[in-house]
C-alpha cells in the first residue's frame, strides 16, 4: 500500500507498442510511467477457470491465455481508448460478471471466484494520479544550497533575556 501523496520514483517511457497475447493488433500508447513493482492479487486475473464457473461465460473458457508465471508489468489507464474500447461484450444476470472483448483479447470483469469473493468480503479501489515533477537545473538546485554555505556576517539580533544574561556574570 501507499499513502496519500507518496511521491514513488518513474520514469516516462514514450513509443510503447503492446498486443494481446493471440493477437495481430499492436496499439501504440501515448506515454507510460515505469515503477519497480506494480502491486496485484494474481488470484484477480481471469483465467480459463473463472469463465468455467458462469454459465453465460463459458463457452469463452478456450479464449482466455494461460496465466503467466511471470510479474505484472504494464497497467492501461483509460487514456487509451482504442486499447479499452469494447468490441465485444456478453453480460449475464445483475450480479454475475460480464466479459468484453477488446483489441487485446478478452477479459472477464467482476467476480474472478464466485466462492472465495463472497466469503473475503473485500473491495479494492484503486487511483493513481501522475503528476510529472520539473527537472531542476543546476543553477535552481546552486540557489536552494547557496544559504548553506553563505559566511556573510549579519547583524544578529537578540533578546532582553540574552542581555540580561550576558550581564549576569558582570553584576556578581
Amino acid at each position: 500500500m501507499t499513502a496519500v501523496n507518496t511521491v514513488i520514483a518513474s520514469e516516462i517511457v514514450s513509443g510503447l507498442q503492446v498486443r494481446g497475447l493471440n493477437s495481430e493488433i499492436s496499439i501504440q500508447l501515448q506515454q507510460s510511467y515505469t515503477r519497480d513493482f506494480i502491486l496485484f492479487d494474481k488470484s484477480h486475473i481471469p483465467t480459463k477457470a473463472t469463465a468455467l464457473q458462469w454459465p453465460h461465460l463459458q463457452h469463452l473458457s478456450t479464449k482466455l491465455p494461460p496465466v503467466q508465471d511471470c510479474e505484472v508489468g504494464l497497467l492501461i489507464v483509460c487514456d487509451c481508448p482504442s486499447a479499452l474500447a469494447p468490441l465485444e461484450v456478453i453480460i449475464g444476470d445483475e450480479k454475475e460478471p460480464f466479459a468484453q472483448r477488446i483489441a487485446l483479447g478478452w477479459s472477464i470483469i467482476g467476480s474472478a471466484n464466485r466462492h472465495l469473493d463472497r466469503q473475503r468480503n473485500q473491495n479494492f479501489v484503486h487511483r493513481v494520479a501522475v503528476k510529472e515533477r520539473p527537472v531542476s537545473s543546476t543553477t535552481d538546485v546552486l540557489k536552494v544550497l547557496e544559504p548553506d554555505f553563505n559566511e556573510k556576517c549579519e547583524d544578529k539580533h537578540v533578546s532582553q533575556e540574552d542581555v540580561r544574561f550576558l550581564q549576569f556574570p558582570r553584576q556578581h
